[in-house]
C-alpha cells in the first residue's frame, strides 16, 4: 500500500512575554487534524536561530483527531538540551535524529470506569536547536494508523534548513 499523503501544521506557541514562536512543523497524514487540548501551551523560553523565534522550553497539549473517528490525547514536552544523550539506539529518526519509541499504557476514565488505555512515547534530542522533544500520544488506534503516524513523525522539522521549503516533507 502506498504511503498515505502528508499535510503540513506548521506549531507557534503565544504568549504576552515571549510573543510568538516556532515549535516544530509536523506533517500529518491525510485525515488527520490538529487541535487545541485541555489547556494552552505554556511557555517557558525562547531562542533566535537564523532569525527565526523557536521555543526552547513549553509544555503544550492538543487532540490529534482523525475523520475516522480515532482520537488521540497529544502532550508536547520541549526543554534545553542538557548534554546527555538518549540511553538507547534510536527506533526511528526524527529529521535525523535518533528517536526512542516507547509503547505502554495509563489508566484513563472516570473513577469508577478507569480501563488501561495505549500510549505510545517519543523522544529525541536535536543537536541544531539544542532541544530534547517528548511526545505522548494516548488512546486507541489500529495499529497501521499507528505506523502511519510514526513515519509522519519522523518527517518533523524540529530545525529548519536555510533554503528549505516548510510545506515539503
Amino acid at each position: 500500500m502506498p504511503p498515505t499523503p502528508l499535510q503540513p501544521w506548521m506549531i507557534q506557541l503565544q504568549n504576552p512575554v515571549f510573543g510568538r514562536a516556532l515549535l516544530f512543523v509536523l506533517f500529518l497524514p491525510e485525515g488527520w487534524h490538529l487541535q487545541r487540548g485541555f489547556a494552552h501551551p505554556e511557555i517557558h523560553g525562547i531562542q533566535r536561530r537564523q532569525d527565526l523565534p523557536w521555543v526552547t522550553s513549553a509544555d503544550a497539549h492538543y487532540l490529534l483527531v482523525h475523520e475516522d473517528g480515532y482520537g488521540l490525547e497529544c502532550q508536547i514536552r520541549v526543554r534545553p538540551d542538557a548534554g546527555r544523550g538518549l540511553t538507547s539506539q534510536g527506533e526511528i529518526t526524527v529529521r535525523g535524529h535518533p528517536a526512542l519509541v516507547r509503547r505502554d499504557s495509563v489508566r484513563r476514565g472516570p473513577p469508577w470506569r478507569r480501563r488501561q488505555v495505549p500510549r505510545l512515547m517519543v523522544d529525541w534530542i536535536c543537536p541544531e536547536t539544542q532541544r530534547r522533544f517528548h511526545i505522548e500520544l494516548v488512546g486507541r488506534l489500529p495499529e497501521p494508523q499507528v505506523q502511519d503516524l510514526l513515519r509522519a513523525l519522523g518527517r518533523l522539522r524540529c530545525h529548519h534548513v536555510p533554503g528549505e521549503d516548510w510545506e515539503t516533507p
